[in-house]
């Protein structure tokens, strides 16, 4: 508690300094005293105009490419929904990834054009200002980032978004995304860097200050407006979900996003205070990784599901000589699924816990005690995969032997009996077995 309150107090204490040293800057800036002296409102007000030219147009190329290639992302959606000769998920994959290139390309077309009317029709000519090249290079890796977010709430473009959420859900968190993503990039990398050359560095620090609290306060207001509506989408995901585990996580979800989601921000805003240099990074990079293991995990599921979750159908010459044999292999596809959801929710939450830090993934894995768990797993499962296939080719083969429209004919009674007592010793064998083999 009391480092808490240290922290408190210095990020308080550094936030009132910046903002009485802004106001001194200002009225330095309008008496003509001072820090603020320097200051050339002409030589400003040129670079804003020339500046505003290159954003203008930069914008002005990038929606143009954009509207030329709505019918190519429209394309792109159609084939991802209505395509066939593909399991639905690998279409969305597909698709999804064509379309972020198809995006990225765009962008970089944006960006050319940008840096040729920056360097050709503003200024001198010939020559790239610092002023438009931190404006480009800050519109190339917001609008990359924004890419990324359409990815996952692609609004538009039903066929195109990776998450499985409405439409009018996909609209709100995408805008919403995009404007807090484009007000703390073109603050931070912009306006800030603007006003540290032209004004004085003090009062950059009190910008980008400002800017990251109103960021925050905005965020802040986003989530507790969205807290309930969210908790409820998430109660009707887990009351559809079939895997325990995924039902009783997202509950527990449901419940604490909001918790989780405002923790997450105020370290943000704390560290881009208190350790810009170091820690921001290592939080963006982590925000990603935890968003990358989500959605592979989440499509990974899906895939899955649609691919052995589907119910099994044998051949009608194959149905009549075993007739159980269809309806076994249906009783076993549910719970491998379940366990296999079950070991994609734990490597997601196993990829979680190393990007925060909090569960070192490689070096455990390298360990002895980590390998050996990994290849003991292995070992189980191979194990558990080959005594049920000899069972199912064991109960086939006596299955076979007793249906009276394969063979030659129907069997003695003594034969049924003496079958069906080898089939019921026969599996409590394979039990027996098996669980002395897994237990070595």
């Amino acid at each position: 508690p009391r480092q808490l309150a240290e922290l408190t107090s210095r990020v308080v204490g550094d936030v009132g300094g910046q903002i009485e040293q802004a106001v001194a800057i200002v009225g330095n800036i309008f008496t003509g005293q001072g820090a603020g002296s320097s200051f050339d409102m002409a030589a400003f007000m040129n670079a804003a105009i020339n500046l505003g030219i290159v954003i203008v147009a930069t914008f002005a190329i990038f929606m143009v490419f954009r509207r030329l290639a709505k019918s190519l992302f429209t394309k792109i959606s159609g084939w991802s929904q209505q395509g066939t000769g593909l399991t639905p998920v690998l279409r969305l994959v597909l698709c999804v990834a064509v379309a972020a290139v198809v995006d990225i390309l765009l962008i970089a077309l944006a960006y050319v054009g940008g840096n040729l009317v920056a360097t050709f029709a503003v200024g001198e000519t010939g020559e790239l200002s610092t002023r438009a090249s931190l404006f480009l290079n800050a519109f190339l890796i917001i609008e990359l980032l924004k890419a990324g977010v359409r990815m996952l709430f692609s609004s538009r473009y039903e066929g195109l978004r990776l998450l499985p959420i409405s439409a009018q859900e996909a609209s709100y968190w995408n805008r919403w995304l995009a404007r807090l993503i484009g007000m703390v990039g073109y603050g931070l990398m912009v306006v800030v860097p603007l006003v540290n050359f032209y004004v004085a560095a003090t009062l950059g620090q009190a910008v980008g200050t400002l800017i990251m609290l109103l960021a925050f306060i905005y965020a802040v207001g986003v989530v507790l407006k969205n807290r309930v509506r969210l908790r409820d989408n998430l109660n009707q995901m887990s009351a559809r979900s079939t895997l325990t585990a995924s039902r009783v996580s997202l509950q527990l979800f449901a419940r604490t996003w909001h918790l989780f989601a405002l923790i997450y921000f105020l370290m943000v805003f704390v560290l881009t205070l208190t350790r810009p240099g170091d820690a921001l990074p290592f939080v963006l990079f982590a925000t990603l990784k935890t968003l990358g293991a989500v959605v592979v995990g989440l499509l990974l599921s899906a895939f899955l599901t649609q691919t052995i979750g589907r119910r099994i159908q044998l051949s009608d010459d194959l149905r009549r000589k075993l007739p159980l044999l269809e309806v076994r292999l249906n009783s076993y596809v549910p719970n491998a699924l379940r366990v296999l959801r079950t070991v994609i929710v734990v490597a997601v939450i196993m990829v979680v816990l190393d990007a925060w830090g909090a569960f070192d993934l490689a070096g455990w894995y390298a360990s002895e005690r980590g390998a050996n768990l990994v290849g003991n797993l292995i070992s189980v499962a191979v194990i558990l995969i080959v005594s049920l296939g000899i069972w199912l080719g064991l109960a086939s083969l006596i299955e076979h032997k007793l249906n009276p429209e394969t063979g030659h004919g129907e069997p003695s009674a003594r034969a049924k009996t003496l079958l069906s007592l080898f089939r019921n010793a026969l599996a409590i064998a394979m039990v027996t077995i098996t669980g002395m083999i897994v237990l070595s």
